[in-house]
C-alpha cells in the first residue's frame, strides 16, 4: 500500500512539476516582446492570436495595423512574432542588415521533401550555393529561350478561351489561368508538355495540385495534429510518425518523374539537351560527381536538392501566377479605360497576331504597370525572417531567436506610402513615379539577396498570356462577377466573360 502511495505521489509530483515548468516557459515566451515595449493584441493561452484569423488573414492584419501601428507583436500559438511595416526597418531587415535576418525560422513540422529548399535554407552558405546554381536559369538569355515554350502553353490557353467565347460561357479566371500556369511550369521546369486544359486527370496535374498548399481549403487533420504535437515533439519524431505537409505519394511521384527525365537526358550530349531549370540543376549535380576529390569545388545541388527545388518552384509559382492573371481580368472588367490603353499599346508594339516575341515583351511598358499595380492590390503575403543576432533597429533591439514578419499588405495599403491606396491606378508604376518610390514599400517579389528568383519568368509568362488574349478579346463582367475588390492571389470564384473583338475594333486595337 505504501509503495502504491509513493508511486502515486511521484506521478502527481512529476505532473505538477511539468505543469509549473510549462507555465514558466509559456510566461517567458509570451513576455519576450512585451519587454521590448512593443504593443499588440492580447494572446489567449496556447492559441495566442490564431483565432483572429477566422476573419481572414488580410482582415486580421489590417485590424492590427490600425490599432497598433507599423510595429507590433502577435502570437501564433506560443510563438511570438514581431510584425514590421516601417519602411526603414523593412529596408534594414531585407537589404542593409540581411545577414542578421538571413532565412526563415525552420518549420516545426516536416515538409516531406527530401531536402531543404532555397526559401528555407538553414545556413547562409547553403542559400548562396543554391541560389548561385539557380540564378543562371533566369538570366535574360535563358528566358529568351523559354519564350517559344510559353507561347505553346498560350496556344492551349487560347483554344480553351475560344471555345468559352464562342459559347458565351462565364469562367472562373483563377482556374482557367491555373491550367496555363501549370503548363508553363511543367514545360520550363520539368521539360514536359502537359496541356492541363484538355487533360485535367493527367497524373502530373493531379499530383501537382496535391503539393499546392493553396489548393487546400482547410488544413488536413494530420497537419493540425502535427502542429499541436510539435509543441512537445521534435521534428524527427514527427517525421518517423508519418506527419508531413506534402503527401508522401506525390513527393514519390515527382521523384520518379525527375529521375526518369534526368536519366534520359544524361545519355545525350550536353549540346542536345533542352536548356531549362532542371537541366541547369542536373549539370551542377554532374559537376559535383566530377569534383568529389576536391571539396572546395563542390558547388552544385544533390539529387535530393534538385527534387526539392523543382517541387518548391511549382509551389511558389503556380497559384501566384494564375492569381495575378485572374485579378488582372477582374480589374480590367471594372476599368475598361485601362483595357483600352493596353490594347492600344498592343497596336503599337505587336505587329502580328499569334505568338509574342521576346522583343515585344520588353516594350509592353503599360502592361508592366498594370501587372505591378495588380500585385500591389492583391499580393498580401508574409515575408518571415529569423533574427540570428541581437540587432538594433530604431528604438528597439531585436533579440536573437526572434521571428520577424513583414506583411506586405501593411505596406501596400499604407496611405503614408501610397496616395489613395485602395484605388486601382497603374500610373503609380510609370517610370517617373517609380523613380520617386522607395523600393521597400512594394514587396510583391521581396527585396535584397532573398528577392524572388523567378520574378522575370513569372512576369514574362503573364505578359505573353495577357497579350495573346487581348489580341482577340476583351474581358467583360457577367452576373457572377464579384463586386468586391478584396481578393488575393490565392482566391477562386473570380468570374468573368470574354467578348470577341470584331474586325473594326480589332483593327483599332491592333
Amino acid at each position: 500500500m505504501a509503495t502504491e502511495w509513493n508511486l502515486l505521489s511521484l506521478t502527481y509530483g512529476l505532473l505538477l512539476s511539468f505543469a509549473i515548468l510549462f507555465c514558466i516557459y509559456m510566461y517567458r515566451t509570451m513576455s519576450i516582446l512585451r519587454m521590448l515595449g512593443v504593443s499588440g493584441p492580447t494572446p489567449l493561452p496556447f492559441v495566442g492570436n490564431l483565432l483572429t484569423y477566422r476573419k481572414g488573414q488580410r482582415a486580421a492584419f489590417a485590424e492590427w495595423r490600425r490599432k497598433y501601428g507599423r510595429v507590433y507583436r502577435i502570437f501564433e500559438g506560443l510563438n511570438p512574432k514581431l510584425v514590421v511595416s516601417d519602411r526603414d526597418m523593412v529596408k534594414q531587415i531585407l537589404v542593409e542588415d540581411s545577414t542578421s535576418f538571413p532565412f526563415r525560422k525552420p518549420l516545426p513540422i516536416p515538409t516531406g521533401l527530401p531536402s531543404e529548399g532555397l526559401t528555407n535554407a538553414s545556413s547562409i552558405s547553403d542559400h548562396r550555393r543554391r541560389r548561385g546554381v539557380l540564378t543562371p536559369a533566369f538570366s535574360p538569355e535563358k528566358l529568351k529561350m523559354m519564350v517559344p515554350l510559353i507561347n505553346r502553353c498560350a496556344d492551349h490557353l487560347m483554344e480553351t478561351l475560344e471555345k468559352m467565347s464562342r459559347e458565351g460561357t462565364p469562367f472562373d479566371a483563377k482556374r482557367v489561368f491555373g491550367c496555363f500556369s501549370m503548363d508553363v511550369i511543367a514545360s520550363t521546369a520539368f521539360g514536359i508538355d502537359v496541356n492541363s486544359h484538355k487533360h485535367p486527370q493527367d497524373p502530373f496535374v493531379q499530383n501537382a495540385k496535391k503539393v499546392d498548399i493553396t489548393e487546400i481549403t482547410a488544413l488536413p487533420p494530420s497537419v493540425i495534429i502535427a502542429g499541436i504535437l510539435s509543441t512537445f515533439l521534435p521534428k524527427y519524431v514527427l517525421h518517423k510518425l508519418g506527419f508531413a505537409i506534402f503527401p508522401a505519394d506525390s513527393v514519390s511521384f515527382f521523384r520518379g518523374v525527375l529521375k526518369d527525365i534526368i536519366s534520359k537526358r544524361t545519355k545525350l550530349p550536353p549540346d542536345q539537351r533542352r536548356v531549362d531549370l532542371l537541366e541547369l540543376m542536373t549539370r551542377s549535380n554532374e559537376d559535383n560527381i566530377h569534383n568529389q576529390d576536391d571539396v572546395s569545388k563542390i558547388r552544385g545541388l544533390s539529387q535530393d536538392e534538385i527534387i526539392t527545388q523543382t517541387v518548391a518552384f511549382f509551389v511558389a509559382g503556380y497559384s501566384s501566377s494564375s492569381g495575378l492573371l485572374a485579378n488582372v481580368a477582374l480589374y480590367l472588367t471594372k476599368n475598361p479605360d485601362v483595357m483600352d490603353k493596353l490594347q492600344h499599346e498592343m497596336a503599337s508594339v505587336v505587329k502580328k497576331t499569334g505568338e509574342i516575341q521576346h522583343e515585344d515583351i520588353q516594350r509592353l511598358e503599360y502592361m508592366d504597370m498594370v501587372l505591378m499595380e495588380t500585385l500591389r492590390m492583391v499580393q498580401f503575403i508574409r515575408i518571415p525572417r529569423l533574427c540570428i543576432k541581437d540587432t538594433t533597429m530604431k528604438w528597439i533591439t531585436v533579440p536573437a531567436g526572434t521571428e520577424v514578419v513583414i506583411y506586405t499588405g501593411d505596406l501596400h495599403m499604407d496611405p503614408g506610402y501610397w496616395k489613395d491606396p485602395m484605388t486601382f491606378n497603374p500610373e503609380r508604376f510609370s517610370k517617373e513615379e517609380r523613380a520617386k518610390q522607395d523600393p521597400c514599400t512594394f514587396l510583391a517579389f521581396g527585396a535584397g539577396p532573398h528577392k524572388c528568383i523567378g520574378m522575370r519568368l513569372a512576369l514574362m509568362a503573364s505578359k505573353i498570356a495577357l497579350a495573346r488574349l487581348l489580341q482577340k478579346y476583351r474581358f467583360v463582367p457577367c452576373p457572377q462577377t464579384p463586386g468586391r475588390d478584396d481578393f488575393s492571389l490565392f482566391d477562386y470564384d473570380i468570374w468573368v466573360k470574354l467578348k470577341q473583338l470584331d474586325d473594326r475594333n480589332r483593327s483599332t486595337a491592333l
